[in-house]
């Protein structure tokens, strides 16, 4: 009997140096650019005491302007400082937890270790393969923990060496003109261009991009400036988006190839331009750069920024005159003795919407899509696209979702993400465009996936791009479009139109998608694709699941009986109870249900439940009747995604 290896105790986590409570020394930084800032000012404009004339005057004033300039350097290279504290203690923080749980991992591995050892100095022949397997899932644990803090010590030291080489930056006057010198000076042109037209205030030239960002969203009306702005010809960075931008306005649509050329460039540009520059040019073109395809998530992210700015200020002015208006209204109806105000709807969108949009400026949330016109369109990433990502996900909604009603979507998306690996899943929240407002009236038809489709199939190739050129690159993540009632008919026109996916989930799913009856109605490039599916017995939905008439009327195939789709189970609600019926339409997304779980493997390709139908008892009434109640549910299969 060959000895069964035991693997060695894991190592102990390494301490972490720095600490997060030291953040409160950047308020004195800042504090120092405000003062030093105030004095430069000063120089500029009343150096020069009164009174002075001729060559006294001349040279006070060359004087006071060469003391201005090294004092805005200054201030600008204190700002760079500051800026890069809080950058690195906010790193720190996250470091720190991270450590946390890396000690709690080992020491669970440790005790496994332990109890393994325990077993191993003594066992029969029959205990020999269960050991060895043991033994053997104990090392690829470690190692992967091993690797894990590999990555946080890696991580650390970048961080750090990141601060120190910013300090170092600005150690002598020389070397502050130098950081302030590498700045585009195409993109500082344009800065001074907007600072003399009042758009911006005089002290922007000196401004990191997050104190921009700041100063934009008190400024409403330069929000708006710059939300009308579009690059120039010329050189530099802003000339270079504008070529971008020229063969959409001059090509016919259609074009495939000057689309992915017009992707890629527009990576390739905000790519090769340091993250200050990239930053600074999307918010100086926000109308431009916000939902251009090919752009980095985070600076579109920047651009929409500014966007929601303008749509916030609008949407406050919006609610003010409609309570303006519900007032007169109201003072109307109390003499004619009525009571039919039809603006209750109105100004409760309005104050939706208005909390969505503070919501993302003040949690700094990161909108990848945003267009507040009609109903809206929104996209949001939830979590980080980065070295620990294994999984992204795109969730749709449905009818009736609109931006007063987007946050239920966001929440949603959130929750598959706490409930996940920390950093293994990223989610994306995607209503691209109009949904379908009433169940009755606009559902039936397909005209708004038709629309839909092609614009999810689009931004899929936006998701794939992201992943490729980020620090996931190299973990082979997985892609999951779900899509959740007309959603799902959205995501299924998405195929029709080349959907980059690795997985589909249908929740609750209209269909298929219009013209999709078989997998022989996909394009080639949908083969590879892995398809999933659950519907609640007794949905409503199910009525239109599989009907299609005409050019315009239904969703196509049945998701839950469609070749190569594993149906998944419903289950119960988190509470216990049967998840049946017409509530369960979205009880499906209830936190804890058994749907719920579902869904999250998926979309981090784990373990799932197939469907379990329900079972039911029948009971004969003295009058002859035949009434059933449901006592429990059929066996499903656990099936491992992986």
């Amino acid at each position: 009997m060959a000895a069964v290896v035991i693997p060695a105790p894991p190592p102990e986590v390494p301490l972490l140096e720095p600490r997060s409570t030291g953040s409160p020394m950047v308020r004195p930084v800042r504090d120092a650019a405000t003062t030093t800032g105030e004095v430069s000012d000063w120089a500029a404009a009343d150096g020069v005491p009164p009174g002075w004339e001729g060559d006294a005057s001349e040279a006070a004033g060359h004087a006071m302007s060469a003391l201005a300039t090294d004092l805005d350097a200054a201030v600008a290279v204190l700002h760079r400082v500051a800026t890069a504290l809080d950058t690195f203690f906010d790193t720190v923080a996250t470091l720190e937890q991270r450590r946390t749980d890396l000690v709690e991992e080992r020491g669970s591995l440790a005790d496994r270790q332990r109890t393994l050892a325990a077993d191993g100095a003594s066992y029969t022949e029959d205990e020999e393969a269960d050991l060895r397997q043991r033994a053997q899932a104990l090392q690829a644990d470690v190692d992967a923990f091993v690797q894990r803090v590999q990555t946080w010590q890696d991580d650390t030291t970048r961080a750090e060496d990141t601060l120190v080489a910013v300090l170092q930056g600005s150690d002598t006057p020389a070397e502050a003109g130098q950081y302030v010198a590498s700045r585009s000076s195409s993109l500082d042109a344009l800065v001074a261009d907007l600072v003399a037209r009042g758009t911006l205030p005089p002290g922007a030239a000196g401004m990191t991009s997050e104190e921009l960002r700041a100063w934009i969203i008190d400024h409403p009306e330069a929000a708006a400036a710059l939300l009308e702005r579009r690059p120039p010809p010329g050189t530099g960075p802003a000339a270079e988006l504008a070529a971008i931008l020229a063969p959409a306005l001059t090509t016919p649509d259609g074009s495939a190839a000057l689309h992915e050329q017009r992707r890629e460039d527009a990576r390739a540009l905000f790519e090769s331009l340091p993250p200050e520059d990239a930053a600074l040019l999307a918010m100086l073109y926000p109308g431009v750069v916000g939902n251009l395809d090919g752009v980095p998530f985070g600076n579109r992210a920047d651009a929409n920024t500014v966007a929601v700015v303008v749509a916030l200020a609008d949407e406050r002015a919006h609610l003010s005159d409609l309570e303006d208006q519900h007032a007169e209204n109201q003072d109307d109806w109390d003499f004619l003795g009525l009571n039919n105000d039809d603006l209750e709807g109105p100004l409760s969108d309005a104050q939706s919407r208005i909390d969505l949009y503070e919501s993302i400026l003040g949690d700094d949330r990161q909108i990848l899509y945003f267009d507040p016109a009609g109903d809206g369109a929104i996209a949001e990433l939830h979590g980080d696209i980065g070295a620990e990502t294994r999984n992204v996900g795109v969730s749709v909604p449905g009818t009736g979702t609109d931006l007063a009603g987007y946050q239920g979507v966001a929440d949603r998306s959130e929750s598959f993400v706490n409930a996940s690996p920390p950093g293994e899943l990223a989610m994306i929240s995607w209503m691209g465009g109009d949904l379908p407002d009433s169940v009755v009236q606009d559902a039936p038809f397909a005209n708004y996936a038709r629309d839909l489709g092609p614009r999810l199939a689009d931004f899929s190739h936006d998701v794939r791009q992201e992943i490729d050129h980020s620090a996931a690159a190299g973990n082979d993540a997985q892609t999951t479009y779900l899509g959740h009632s007309y959603g799902g008919a959205v995501v299924g026109r998405s195929e029709l139109a080349g959907l980059d996916a690795d997985r589909v989930l249908h929740v609750e799913s209209a269909g298929m998608g219009h013209d999709v009856q078989d997998p022989g109605d996909l394009p080639a490039s949908q083969a590879g694709v892995d398809r999933y599916s659950m519907t609640a017995p007794g949905d409503v939905i199910e009525l239109s699941q599989g009907t299609q008439a005409g050019d315009n009327i239904g969703h196509g195939a049945d998701p839950d009986s469609f070749p190569g789709t594993v149906r998944l189970d419903t289950g119960n609600t988190a509470d216990g109870e049967f998840n049946t019926g017409t509530d369960s339409h979205s009880a499906v997304f209830e936190e804890q249900s058994d749907a719920w779980y579902n869904m999250v493997e998926v979309l981090n390709g784990g373990e799932v439940t197939t469907y379990r139908a329900p079972e039911y008892d029948y009971v004969t009434s003295p009058y002859g009747g035949v009434s059933s109640y449901q006592t429990g549910w059929g066996p499903g299969e656990q099936v491992d995604i992986e």
